[in-house]
């Protein structure tokens, strides 16, 4: 059942009249699908003939007139000519053509002549739109979700021609699906002006006592369109006001707009019925609840529905004041869902590295994990046992229990013990002791951290190994600064060593302070090119690489490669 006709002239004392189907000539049908009117038919005897003009086809036949394709020969442009067929209403035909010709722009067709035929009759040629209906183009949907960006960006095409119509003082008030044109290229045409209104005229309307009763539905030709118990318009798409004849305004219009947005939303207006009688009452009474109803289910954000729901108000004062305020709301509306879009795909983007490199990270920690771990604890436990040797060495020259691993460290006790003799040999004694039982203080420490590690729990858990191993040792070393061994050099080698570790667990940005105070202890005591020196920088110049701070790693890297030449 069509559910878009046009009322004209219908009494309702009879009986009900079945919604008739669209007439193929509403108002001013200025269309052609495809190029079929490319090229010139063989004229036919009952075409016009038009000074200036070569007639190439019939695009339709209606009520009311006529509509051919046409060549204008002084432009050599493809036209639209409507001709009025006998006893049509030539003034509505006259106004309309006037009103559209008044308003300039690109979303409404620009009327090129107006003229008259030999036997007296009107012609007019406007602008010839390839395309097709947006009615016809919304039926053709799987479901009113289909494709929804497209139907809003056509909505708000309409709304703002029929907000540039309302900014000149006229109102269209018939606006469906019907009247609008959707070109080959996307181009968006408000079609159909008969029924436009000047709503600045300084005619006055008439009374409710100089009109028909508002329970008929009628046009008077030549008549003010807008007095009360007029009714024009499609009463699907009517607002309450229009449909009980009063006086209407643009807002009038902004109820249509919401009428095509519930339609694109639902797929259906929001009056509907099995008589035009029916649906003008419903229309009449702004039966509202079953568009509303559907509106809610139709699945659209909450923003479009809203908007919708405004523009359908039942009392006038409720609705934007015009087109021009919804197409600004829609406009937004679609500017905030590509805003969202945008940042949408960032994030997704985003997420998709992030998720990458976990993986990556992932994989790499699950194969090590194992050996990382007992790596860990067999240096802190070894580094401890060598303090304790160091400090043993120190006190007991005679110590004969000495290793490779620990050369150094009794080169360095070595110095201490000789210092301590020139102190006197009770002193060095005293020292000895504090160191031996300092040692035995640093292997308890380390010897904590490793027993606080719930192994079980770490397998079970997989990632928590790695992150309590890294939380024991980030305690550890700030335990080791707030009692530091008496010799920097051993301070400087742990934190190096702690460093080293938090760094392959990926805790570069922890392990970045540590490797910045050992190397800066190792160039005080050994110098900018010692091997321990060069070994912290080029750990510091890793640590600032895995953190993303390439910039400050480039230049430690570039040190180190000179200084290690």
């Amino acid at each position: 059942m069509p559910e878009n006709p046009t009322v004209d002239a219908i009494k309702t004392g009879d009986a009900p009249i079945p919604v008739p189907p669209p007439s193929a000539i509403d108002a001013t049908v200025t269309y052609a699908e495809g190029n079929t009117l490319s090229k010139p038919s063989v004229p036919r005897p009952d075409w016009p003939v038009i000074p200036g003009y070569i007639i190439t086809g019939e695009i339709a036949k209606g009520g009311m007139g006529r509509v051919f394709a046409g060549r204008d020969l002084t432009l050599d442009r493809e036209v639209a000519i409507k001709t009025l067929l006998p006893g049509a209403d030539a003034e509505r035909f006259v106004t309309e053509s006037k009103i559209t010709a008044r308003l300039p722009h690109p979303g409404i067709p620009p009327v090129h002549a107006l003229g008259t035929l030999a036997d007296g009759s009107h012609y007019l040629a406007m602008k010839l739109i390839r395309g097709r209906t947006l009615a016809e183009l919304l039926k053709e949907r799987q479901s009113p979700r289909d494709d929804l960006s497209r139907w809003l960006q056509i909505f708000e095409q309409i709304a703002q021609a029929v907000g540039f119509a309302h900014a000149q003082g006229i109102i269209h008030r018939d606006l469906k699906p019907l009247n609008v044109m959707v070109g080959a290229f996307g181009e968006v045409q408000v079609m159909d002006w008969g029924l436009a209104k000047d709503i600045q005229s300084p005619l006055p309307a008439r009374s409710a006592t100089e009109g028909p009763t508002p329970q008929t539905v009628a046009h008077a030709p030549g008549s003010d369109l807008t007095q009360r118990g007029a009714i024009m318009g499609t009463p699907g798409y009517m607002a309450p006001e229009q449909a009980r004849g009063e006086v209407v305004d643009a807002r009038a219009d902004v109820f249509a707009l919401g009428a095509m947005l519930t339609t694109i939303l639902t797929g259906k207006p929001p009056f509907g019925g099995d008589t035009i009688h029916q649906i003008l009452a419903r229309a009449a009474n702004a039966e509202l609840a079953d568009a509303f109803a559907r509106l809610d289910g139709c699945g659209a954000d909450a923003e479009l529905i809203a908007l919708a729901k405004r523009c359908l108000s039942a009392k006038a004062d409720d609705r934007p004041a015009d087109a021009r305020v919804v197409a600004e709301q829609v406009a937004a509306y679609r500017a905030g869902v590509e805003a969202r879009l945008r940042q949408a795909e960032t994030d997704r983007a985003a997420a998709l590295v992030r998720a990458a490199e976990e993986s990556r990270r992932r994989t790499v920690l699950q194969i090590s994990a194992g050996v990382i771990a007992i790596v860990l604890i067999a240096g802190i436990i070894g580094t401890t046992i060598g303090m304790v040797s160091a400090s043993n060495e120190a006190a007991e020259k005679e110590t004969a229990r000495q290793n490779e691993a620990n050369a150094k460290i009794a080169e360095i006790a070595a110095r201490n013990a000789e210092k301590a003799r020139a102190d006197g040999e009770e002193e060095a004694k005293r020292l000895a002791e504090a160191r031996s039982a300092e040692a035995t203080r640093r292997l308890e420490l380390f010897l904590g951290v490793v027993a606080d590690i719930d192994y079980g729990k770490a397998r079970d858990e997989g990632k928590a190994l790695t992150d309590e191993l890294a939380k024991n040792l980030i305690n550890a070393a700030k335990r080791l600064e707030a009692d530091p061994p008496a010799d920097p050099l051993k301070l400087a080698e742990l934190q190096n060593r702690i460093g080293t570790t938090l760094l392959t667990l990926g805790y570069a940005g922890d392990a970045i302070p540590l490797f910045l105070k050992a190397s800066g202890v190792w160039s005080s005591k050994h110098g900018p090119d010692h091997p321990h020196t060069l070994t912290s920088m080029n750990n510091l110049a890793d640590a600032y690489d895995a953190d993303g701070q390439l910039k400050k790693a480039l230049p430690l890297y570039e040190r180190r490669w000179r200084r290690g030449k």
